[in-house]
């Protein structure tokens, strides 16, 4: 596979995420890294590395790279578009984390000689375990789609899917650590109540996490089977659980998943109307 030049503009935590990522890669997929943030401090830890270039300006990422990673929040997408429209794009490989914005968007600044493609990544990227949905620009040559896959199964897992369900991706695996940061936090407390130390108890919270999702990921059992494996007849799951179920645990959390999805949407909506 022909090594090209790979570009990230955004050097913050998902950035700096990706990029170890990629250098810790023995694909060797890229020639060079060239990244660009508005703070330049971001990418002083970088300037002794062979393999990074740093850039002063989102121009020369244009110009000296291939593929480009828009690590911008959706706030900020505009100003960085609009530096980059009066520059030739034509060919080039466009991939953007930012939640919300339609590819129909960043045409109105990038035009249709360019490939864009969206990943809705979370922040278990951050340690190596996120999990992203992505839709390809379906113009892409296999070769190209492979890398953009390759980039986010480096830390993770992803699906593919249609743009239409990136919202629904938002609303369930982008938010979704928040979600389970809640969880965690309240089991901890309801630990600390009845007596254990609040160290313990998160310890015990989050690995309980860790492991029951690792146990339904590597088992591919339903999650209703895997249930029912620690629930005993007339045992302590099964009481707790039904306190659950009294306080509507599986539609509160539903409701969630639906309220993140339609924030998402009507995000996209709004930025079509500018």
């Amino acid at each position: 596979m022909t090594q090209k030049n790979l570009g990230l503009i955004g050097i913050g935590n998902m950035g700096t995420a990706f990029l170890m990522s990629l250098l810790r890669d023995n694909g060797n997929y890229y020639k060079k890294y060239y990244i660009y943030d508005v703070n330049a401090a971001k990418m002083a830890p970088y300037e002794e590395n062979d393999k990074i270039h740093i850039c002063t300006s989102v121009q020369e990422i244009i110009k000296m790279t291939d593929t480009i990673i828009l690590i911008v929040k959706p706030q900020s997408m505009e100003e960085v578009l609009r530096e980059i429209k009066p520059h030739t794009v034509a060919g080039k490989n466009f991939i953007t984390i930012a939640m919300g914005l339609p590819i129909s968007f960043y045409r109105q600044y990038l035009g249709v000689s360019c490939y864009i493609s969206r990943v809705m990544p979370n922040t278990p990227y951050l340690v190596g375990a996120g999990a992203a949905g992505i839709t390809l620009d379906p113009k892409l040559s296999p070769e190209d789609a492979q890398r953009i896959k390759h980039i986010f199964t480096l830390s993770g897992k992803i699906i593919e899917c249609k743009e239409e369900l990136l919202d629904v991706v938002t609303g369930l695996s982008g938010n979704g650590p928040a979600y389970f940061f809640i969880i965690i936090e309240a089991l901890a407390d309801g630990a600390v109540q009845m007596g254990l130390s609040r160290e313990d108890a998160y310890l015990l919270t989050a690995q309980t996490m860790l492991g029951s999702a690792k146990l339904a990921l590597e088992s591919g059992k339903h999650p209703g089977v895997l249930k029912d494996m620690v629930t005993s007849p007339g045992g302590t799951a099964i009481s707790a659980i039904r306190v659950l179920e009294r306080e509507k645990i599986r539609s509160t959390l539903i409701e969630a998943v639906i309220a993140g999805t339609n924030k998402s949407k009507e995000v996209g909506e709004k930025s079509l109307k500018k």
